[in-house]
């Protein structure tokens, strides 16, 4: 699975479960190089996932790892996602919306 249809993948899924679906082309070629590849937002919610996607072999780089830690610093999810996480259900779950105490 390429790194592109691992993210349309990931997007469908997420679309599909209540998401918003940001995705910056190349960041590398703008001042936020390393961003996260996609930003997911839960419409209902307001839940917000920062995620790098990376292939089986994809290696996080050291800008990626900064933002990924800065992010997460400051209380935000941010993680690496691979397509192998889609078997261990790690992408499902992450997009399950958990509910409020508004909704028991």
């Amino acid at each position: 699975m390429t790194e592109a249809q691992f993210q349309q993948a990931v997007v469908d899924l997420a679309r599909r479960r209540g998401w918003l679906a940001f995705h910056t082309h190349d960041s590398r070629r703008g001042l936020g190089a390393g961003f996260p590849d996609l930003v997911l937002v839960h419409e209902a919610t307001g839940e917000l996932l920062f995620v790098e996607l990376k292939t089986t072999s994809g290696r996080v780089s050291q800008v990626q790892q900064q933002w990924l830690d800065a992010l997460q610093r400051g209380g935000h999810d941010a993680r690496v996602w691979r397509p192998a996480h889609f078997s261990t259900c790690q992408i499902q779950n992450a997009l399950t919306v958990r509910p409020t105490r508004e909704d028991h």
